[in-house]
């Protein structure tokens, strides 16, 4: 989708309001950008695609999901 304004594309979604650590032993998760979120909204969000600041795989889980960043993003981003 494109804003009418700006002309910049833009994504639509809806977003969790609640993350915590995965696991804590042998380090807490969120070390290796691996998160437990829950309570995903019923609103819709946009957001400009140049603002997304990475990509990430949701594993389904009973009352939540996993997050986790996927790999080729995070060594090409994060590690340069």
């Amino acid at each position: 989708m494109r804003n009418a304004e700006s002309g910049d594309v833009m994504i639509v979604c809806t977003q969790f309001s609640g993350a915590d650590n995965f696991f804590t032993f042998p380090c807490e998760s969120s070390l290796i950008h691996v998160w437990k979120v829950f309570n995903l909204s019923e609103r819709y969000y946009c957001y400009p695609v140049n603002e997304i600041q990475s990509k990430c795989m949701l594993l389904n889980r009973r009352n939540y999901y996993v997050a986790t960043l996927l790999l080729h993003y995070w060594l090409i981003n994060c590690m340069f």
